[in-house]
């Protein structure tokens, strides 16, 4: 007699924003027009800091992120230094190390991307895990 069986399932689930495009692993990804929806995640502790999610694409931030990982992420305006988060340059968007002055991909064969004065940027939230 398990939980789902009980029709109590519900009670340990819940539904967060999803993003139909993927955030870039790699070297941007345009989310003008972006479509969300919902997905259902068990609820656990992670889940319920989560304000919305988006699925990796690309291979700039393994071994941590892999393409296809779908990330959970906190709505917050800034990430400290060192920390991962969603960032919009100039339209596009990126998981990536804040680095300060520079957005810094985990996986060796990528380049930094460095922040100009004249770049738009704005940080979405903090990356807290994956579902």
């Amino acid at each position: 007699d398990d939980v789902e069986s009980r029709g109590l399932g519900d009670v340990y689930k819940r539904q967060i924003e999803y993003y139909s495009l993927p955030v870039s692993a790699g070297t941007g990804v345009d989310l003008d027009g972006c479509e969300k929806g919902m997905l259902e995640v068990k609820k656990t502790q992670l889940t319920l800091e989560a304000n919305f999610a988006l699925r990796v694409s690309g291979n700039s931030m393994e071994p941590v992120f892999h393409d296809g990982d779908v990330v959970l992420i906190a709505s917050q305006p800034s990430v400290e230094i060192g920390e991962i988060g969603i960032f919009i340059l100039n339209g596009e968007g990126f998981i990536k190390k804040f680095g300060g002055d520079r957005l810094i991909s985990l996986n060796p064969d990528y380049d930094d991307i460095p922040l100009h004065d004249y770049d738009s940027i704005y940080c979405r939230g903090k990356v807290i895990g994956t579902v």
